[in-house]
């Protein structure tokens, strides 16, 4: 889920950026300082509301799911980092009509000392338990947001073109299911397959980022017309 946090910080800091009411009267609806603000307010909320680092110490649940008798959850220690370090390579408002972008993540990891998932299917039981560390480098959005003008209804809308792409992937897991040990196998996705499924299918995954940000954009200019530009 935090993975995926960095895909939505752009129209997140968008959200923030754009002034609220009465504040949009004698000032421009968008700069390149509320753009700059936005982008650290998003840090320190991410650091404030405990996700950068998020931190289990212990944790443990049952769950009761279907054909399953008891599911049993159980952490010890797992730690992820990096959701705030957001390095802005560009951000810029270009008057009147797009805002260009570049930002990055330059390392998200997590780190787990012990994951254990226990459960009793029929009367047998079985147990998955996970250690080790995965690194997420070079987690990058860029490209550039173009407003234009709806004649029809007045409405201000967007136009965005992005590209999301992550630099690499560094996994050193262990991983045993059910008193097998696929370690191996599960380095060698994480760290050679994953990334070869993530450039296979960019243009899909720019293609729905694109949709999320004109969605979203288009919902926050809502209200605003080229005036307010």
């Amino acid at each position: 889920m935090k993975f995926f946090l960095f895909a939505c910080a752009l129209f997140i800091a968008g959200a923030s950026a754009l002034p609220r009411g009465q504040e949009v009267a004698g000032s421009s609806l968008i700069t390149n300082d509320k753009l700059a603000r936005a982008v650290e307010r998003l840090r320190r909320a991410i650091v404030n509301d405990g996700l950068d680092p998020l931190v289990l110490e212990s944790y443990e649940r049952n769950y009761y799911l279907p054909l399953f008798r008891n599911v049993r959850l159980f952490i010890d220690q797992l730690v992820f980092s990096g959701a705030s370090d957001i390095v802005v390579h560009r951000l810029n408002y270009i008057r009147p009509f797009s805002i260009s972008f570049d930002l990055e993540l330059p390392q998200l990891v997590l780190e787990a000392s012990d994951v254990v998932v226990s459960s009793d299917l029929f009367g047998k039981l079985g147990e998955t338990r996970f250690s080790g560390r995965v690194a997420v480098s070079g987690v990058r959005l860029s490209g550039r947001i173009g407003i234009s003008f709806m004649v029809e209804g007045g409405r201000l809308v967007t136009s965005p073109s992005s590209s999301f792409r992550v630099g690499g992937i560094n996994a050193d897991v262990n991983l045993n299911v059910l008193g097998s040990d696929v370690s191996a196998a599960a380095n060698n996705n994480l760290n050679v397959r994953v990334p070869q499924l993530l450039e296979k299918n960019k243009d899909a995954i720019n293609r729905f980022i694109n949709g999320v940000l004109r969605i979203y954009g288009d919902f926050l200019l809502g209200d605003y017309t080229v005036s307010d530009l």
